[in-house]
C-alpha cells in the first residue's frame, strides 16, 4: 500500500500493535531499533499517527523486567497475561481482545495492528470484524477480510540479521 492509497482517516490516527511475543518472537532487544523500524515500515505505507507497541506475553516470554523501563521509554508497554491462563492460546487471545478493547475505548478511530498466529476462537474475530466496521483500520493475520500485517514484523526481524547501531543484535 503506497502513501497515497492509505485511506486520509487513517494515515495521522493513532497506531497501536498488539503483539504476541510467543507467535512472534523478539528479535531484538533493542527497544529503540524496534520502535523506529515499526515507525518506518507504517509510514512507508502511508501510516504516519503516533506509535503505540503492547507487547503481549507472560513472564517466560517477555523481555527481563529489568529491562521494562528502557521498552518503555521507546514507547513499547508490556501487558501480562493472568497466571491462570497464562501459557494458553486461549489466554494470549483473550489479553490480546482485552488490550484492543481498552485501547480502543481510550483512542477512538484508530489503527490495530495483531500481530498474533492462529486466533483460535471465534469471539476474538468477530471483535477484529466489529473494530472494522466501526471505522478503525485492523490488521490481522487470520481474518480473511482484513490486511496481514505480517510485512511489519518481516521488517523488523530481517533487518536484525545485521548488527545494528548498539553494537549488534540480540537474537533470541
Amino acid at each position: 500500500m503506497s502513501q497515497s492509497s492509505c485511506a486520509n482517516i487513517h494515515a495521522e490516527a493513532k497506531i497501536c500493535v498488539f503483539w504476541d511475543v510467543k507467535d512472534f518472537s523478539i528479535p531484538t532487544m533493542d527497544p529503540d531499533f524496534i520502535s523506529k523500524k515499526f515507525g518506518s515500515a507504517l509510514k512507508e505505507r502511508g501510516y504516519r499517527g503516533d506509535l503505540s507497541i503492547l507487547m503481549i506475553g507472560d513472564k517466560t516470554t517477555l523481555p527481563l523486567i529489568e529491562l521494562k523501563d528502557e521498552f518503555e521509554r521507546a514507547g513499547i508497554r508490556f501487558s501480562f497475561i493472568p497466571e491462570e491462563v497464562s501459557g494458553t492460546k486461549y489466554g494470549r487471545d483473550m489479553k490480546l481482545l482485552v488490550d484492543m478493547l481498552i485501547w480502543a475505548l481510550k483512542n477512538g478511530e484508530s489503527n490495530l495492528v495483531v500481530l498474533a498466529k492462529n486466533i483460535e476462537e471465534e469471539t476474538p474475530l468477530l471483535y477484529l470484524s466489529a473494530f472494522r466496521v466501526r471505522g478503525y483500520k485492523v490488521f490481522s493475520p487470520d481474518h480473511p477480510k482484513l490486511e496481514s500485517p505480517e510485512w511489519l514484523y518481516e521488517s523488523l526481524s530481517e533487518s536484525c540479521q545485521t548488527p545494528t547501531s548498539k553494537g549488534g543484535s540480540s537474537q533470541m
